[in-house]
């Protein structure tokens, strides 16, 4: 997911942060993700390109998202733990400036 002109200036105190999903299918069995930022400081919009996602560099901090439940009714909303340690990471890197854009990647299983 990539969130453009974010206007976070150099080095905020992020005090809490979350991307919410909607359900769209249903789904029957428990899952477990981590989310990493993309360690860029303006990082480029995806592309068809071969590896284009796996390629790109991962922010140190990560959460895991572990034992996420069926999400079994559609149009049902579910936070994401907080990741404000990401986006932290992210506007605190020296080539930050507001009006940049963030990667949020998520991986997993289930």
């Amino acid at each position: 997911m990539r969130f453009t002109n974010l206007q976070i200036p150099n080095s905020a105190k992020i005090i809490g942060a979350y991307v919410q999903f909607e359900v769209d299918e249903k789904k029957d069995t428990m899952t477990t993700l981590t989310i990493h930022g993309q360690a860029a400081d303006n990082p480029a919009g995806f592309s068809t390109d071969e590896y284009n996602i796996s390629k790109r560099s991962l922010t140190n901090a990560a959460v895991s998202w572990n034992n996420i439940p069926a999400w079994r009714k559609k149009s049902d909303k579910h936070n994401t733990p907080d990741i404000s340690q990401i986006v932290q990471e992210l506007v605190s890197r020296v080539g930050w400036v507001p009006g940049n854009s963030i990667v949020i990647l998520v991986s997993g299983t289930g």
